[in-house]
Protein backbone atom coordinates (compact mmCIF):
# COMPACT_ATOMS: atom_id res chain seq x y z
CA UNK A 1 0.00 0.00 0.00
CA UNK A 2 2.81 2.38 1.11
CA UNK A 3 4.57 2.01 -2.71
CA UNK A 4 1.26 2.32 -4.62
CA UNK A 5 0.61 5.51 -2.12
CA UNK A 6 4.32 6.72 -3.05
CA UNK A 7 4.27 6.13 -6.76
CA UNK A 8 0.86 7.78 -6.89
CA UNK A 9 2.57 10.74 -5.61
CA UNK A 10 5.32 10.76 -8.02
CA UNK A 11 3.24 10.56 -10.52
CA UNK A 12 1.35 13.51 -9.14
CA UNK A 13 4.37 15.67 -9.51
CA UNK A 14 5.58 14.66 -12.74
CA UNK A 15 2.08 15.83 -14.11
CA UNK A 16 2.34 19.04 -11.94
CA UNK A 17 5.55 20.21 -13.38
CA UNK A 18 4.79 19.28 -17.09
CA UNK A 19 1.65 21.33 -16.18
CA UNK A 20 3.81 23.99 -14.64
CA UNK A 21 6.45 23.80 -17.89
CA UNK A 22 3.54 23.57 -20.11
CA UNK A 23 1.79 26.65 -18.85
CA UNK A 24 5.03 28.86 -19.12
CA UNK A 25 5.46 27.70 -22.57
CA UNK A 26 2.15 28.75 -23.44
CA UNK A 27 2.32 32.37 -21.93
CA UNK A 28 5.72 32.94 -23.24
CA UNK A 29 3.40 32.48 -26.54
CA UNK A 30 0.86 34.44 -25.69
CA UNK A 31 3.29 36.98 -24.71
CA UNK A 32 5.05 37.40 -27.84
CA UNK A 33 1.52 37.02 -29.79
CA UNK A 34 -0.06 39.43 -27.15
CA UNK A 35 1.48 43.09 -29.17
CA UNK A 36 0.51 41.30 -33.00
CA UNK A 37 -3.22 41.07 -31.43
CA UNK A 38 -2.86 44.92 -30.08
CA UNK A 39 -1.55 46.44 -32.91
CA UNK A 40 -4.13 44.70 -35.62
CA UNK A 41 -7.58 45.31 -33.58
CA UNK A 42 -6.51 48.66 -32.32
CA UNK A 43 -9.67 50.92 -31.50
CA UNK A 44 -10.53 51.75 -34.97
CA UNK A 45 -9.56 48.51 -36.76
CA UNK A 46 -11.88 46.83 -33.68
CA UNK A 47 -15.18 48.63 -34.24
CA UNK A 48 -14.53 48.07 -38.19
CA UNK A 49 -14.02 44.12 -37.71
CA UNK A 50 -17.12 43.92 -35.01
CA UNK A 51 -19.42 45.69 -38.08
CA UNK A 52 -18.06 43.09 -41.06
CA UNK A 53 -18.39 40.12 -38.66
CA UNK A 54 -21.98 40.75 -37.38
CA UNK A 55 -22.72 42.44 -41.30
CA UNK A 56 -20.97 38.79 -43.06
CA UNK A 57 -18.91 41.16 -45.10
CA UNK A 58 -15.63 39.82 -44.20
CA UNK A 59 -12.38 41.27 -44.72
CA UNK A 60 -10.16 39.27 -45.91
CA UNK A 61 -7.29 40.81 -45.31
CA UNK A 62 -8.24 40.81 -41.80
CA UNK A 63 -9.28 36.93 -41.53
CA UNK A 64 -5.80 36.40 -43.26
CA UNK A 65 -4.18 38.35 -40.60
CA UNK A 66 -6.32 36.80 -37.90
CA UNK A 67 -5.09 33.47 -38.54
CA UNK A 68 -1.67 34.09 -38.97
CA UNK A 69 -1.87 35.42 -35.18
CA UNK A 70 -4.27 32.88 -34.02
CA UNK A 71 -2.56 29.68 -35.76
CA UNK A 72 0.65 29.57 -33.29
CA UNK A 73 -1.71 30.45 -30.28
CA UNK A 74 -4.20 27.53 -31.45
CA UNK A 75 -1.00 24.84 -31.67
CA UNK A 76 0.28 26.21 -28.53
CA UNK A 77 -3.20 25.97 -26.87
CA UNK A 78 -3.52 22.15 -28.03
CA UNK A 79 0.25 21.22 -26.55
CA UNK A 80 -0.76 23.11 -23.56
CA UNK A 81 -4.29 20.56 -22.90
CA UNK A 82 -1.90 17.50 -23.91
CA UNK A 83 -0.60 18.05 -20.13
CA UNK A 84 -3.98 17.22 -18.87
CA UNK A 85 -4.84 14.21 -21.37
CA UNK A 86 -6.41 16.25 -23.71
CA UNK A 87 -5.73 14.20 -27.12
CA UNK A 88 -6.64 15.11 -31.35
CA UNK A 89 -9.79 13.04 -30.78
CA UNK A 90 -11.02 15.32 -27.87
CA UNK A 91 -11.02 18.35 -30.04
CA UNK A 92 -12.50 16.28 -32.61
CA UNK A 93 -15.74 15.48 -30.85
CA UNK A 94 -16.34 18.88 -30.39
CA UNK A 95 -14.65 21.17 -33.41
CA UNK A 96 -15.25 20.07 -37.06
CA UNK A 97 -11.61 21.28 -37.62
CA UNK A 98 -8.90 20.10 -34.96
CA UNK A 99 -7.32 23.58 -35.35
CA UNK A 100 -10.24 25.65 -35.18
CA UNK A 101 -9.75 29.06 -33.77
CA UNK A 102 -11.72 28.96 -30.73
CA UNK A 103 -9.11 26.47 -29.34
CA UNK A 104 -7.05 29.18 -28.53
CA UNK A 105 -9.16 30.63 -26.30
CA UNK A 106 -9.41 27.22 -24.16
CA UNK A 107 -5.76 27.64 -23.64
CA UNK A 108 -6.13 31.18 -22.59
CA UNK A 109 -8.78 30.43 -20.21
CA UNK A 110 -6.32 27.74 -18.39
CA UNK A 111 -3.42 30.09 -18.11
CA UNK A 112 -6.14 32.91 -17.02
CA UNK A 113 -7.30 30.62 -14.35
CA UNK A 114 -3.99 29.21 -12.92
CA UNK A 115 -2.86 32.94 -12.78
CA UNK A 116 -5.59 33.63 -10.33
CA UNK A 117 -5.19 30.86 -8.58
CA UNK A 118 -1.56 31.61 -8.16
CA UNK A 119 -2.55 35.07 -7.06
CA UNK A 120 -4.86 33.80 -4.46
CA UNK A 121 -2.52 31.64 -2.82
CA UNK A 122 0.11 34.14 -2.66
CA UNK A 123 -2.73 36.11 -0.71
CA UNK A 124 -2.96 32.94 1.23
CA UNK A 125 0.96 32.09 1.95
CA UNK A 126 0.98 35.68 3.70
CA UNK A 127 -2.09 35.85 6.15
CA UNK A 128 1.17 35.59 8.69
CA UNK A 129 1.87 39.58 8.37
CA UNK A 130 -1.64 41.36 8.56
CA UNK A 131 0.45 44.30 6.51
CA UNK A 132 1.52 42.36 3.94
CA UNK A 133 -1.62 40.20 3.50
CA UNK A 134 -3.87 43.72 3.59
CA UNK A 135 -1.90 44.83 0.67
CA UNK A 136 -2.01 42.29 -1.30
CA UNK A 137 -5.83 41.69 -0.84
CA UNK A 138 -5.87 45.70 -1.91
CA UNK A 139 -4.03 44.84 -5.07
CA UNK A 140 -6.57 41.88 -5.57
CA UNK A 141 -9.53 44.13 -5.33
CA UNK A 142 -8.12 46.95 -7.69
CA UNK A 143 -7.75 43.85 -10.54
CA UNK A 144 -10.06 42.86 -13.15
CA UNK A 145 -12.04 40.31 -12.58
CA UNK A 146 -11.20 37.26 -14.44
CA UNK A 147 -14.40 35.59 -14.45
CA UNK A 148 -16.38 39.14 -15.85
CA UNK A 149 -13.63 39.64 -18.22
CA UNK A 150 -14.29 35.76 -19.66
CA UNK A 151 -18.13 36.62 -19.56
CA UNK A 152 -17.90 39.97 -21.47
CA UNK A 153 -15.53 38.63 -23.95
CA UNK A 154 -17.18 34.70 -24.98
CA UNK A 155 -20.59 35.11 -22.59
CA UNK A 156 -19.53 32.09 -21.16
CA UNK A 157 -21.42 31.45 -18.00
CA UNK A 158 -20.27 28.03 -16.84
CA UNK A 159 -16.29 28.69 -16.05
CA UNK A 160 -16.32 28.69 -13.03
CA UNK A 161 -15.39 25.37 -12.13
CA UNK A 162 -11.94 26.85 -13.13
CA UNK A 163 -11.55 28.99 -10.19
CA UNK A 164 -12.57 26.24 -7.99
CA UNK A 165 -9.61 24.31 -7.53
CA UNK A 166 -7.04 21.98 -9.47
CA UNK A 167 -8.16 21.65 -13.87
CA UNK A 168 -8.14 18.24 -14.73
CA UNK A 169 -8.67 16.81 -17.77
CA UNK A 170 -12.40 16.72 -17.06
CA UNK A 171 -12.81 20.13 -16.37
CA UNK A 172 -10.76 21.15 -19.70
CA UNK A 173 -13.06 18.73 -21.53
CA UNK A 174 -15.98 21.10 -20.43
CA UNK A 175 -14.14 24.03 -21.00
CA UNK A 176 -13.78 23.13 -24.38
CA UNK A 177 -16.83 22.06 -25.16
CA UNK A 178 -18.29 25.51 -23.50
CA UNK A 179 -15.95 27.63 -25.97
CA UNK A 180 -16.98 25.20 -28.94
CA UNK A 181 -20.48 25.89 -28.26
CA UNK A 182 -20.21 29.58 -29.36
CA UNK A 183 -20.11 30.81 -33.19
CA UNK A 184 -16.44 32.23 -33.89
CA UNK A 185 -14.63 32.33 -37.14
CA UNK A 186 -10.93 33.49 -37.31
CA UNK A 187 -11.93 37.55 -36.57
CA UNK A 188 -14.45 36.49 -33.97
CA UNK A 189 -12.25 33.98 -32.03
CA UNK A 190 -8.96 36.89 -32.67
CA UNK A 191 -11.75 39.96 -31.20
CA UNK A 192 -12.60 37.64 -28.21
CA UNK A 193 -9.18 36.94 -27.47
CA UNK A 194 -8.32 40.87 -27.73
CA UNK A 195 -10.94 42.16 -25.79
CA UNK A 196 -10.32 39.70 -22.66
CA UNK A 197 -6.77 40.96 -22.58
CA UNK A 198 -8.15 44.50 -22.96
CA UNK A 199 -10.89 44.02 -19.69
CA UNK A 200 -8.06 42.57 -17.62
CA UNK A 201 -5.73 45.81 -18.83
CA UNK A 202 -3.04 43.64 -20.63
CA UNK A 203 -2.95 46.04 -23.58
CA UNK A 204 -0.83 49.68 -22.85
CA UNK A 205 -3.40 51.89 -24.35
CA UNK A 206 -6.50 52.55 -23.13
CA UNK A 207 -9.92 54.54 -24.23
CA UNK A 208 -9.41 57.49 -22.08
CA UNK A 209 -6.41 58.15 -23.90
Amino acid sequence: MFINQSCQTEDDIFENQEQKIALQKFESLFLEIQPKIENTFDKQNLILSKKSTKSNVLDKQTVKKSKEILTPLVKGSKELLKSYGINESDFLEEFADSNDPRIAFVGLMILSANKKKEKDNLVSINYASFFVASAYATNMDMEPDWYDCMLRSVGIDAVVELLKGKVTKAIAKKAIRKIASRTLGWIGAAIAVYEFGDCMDWYNFRDDE
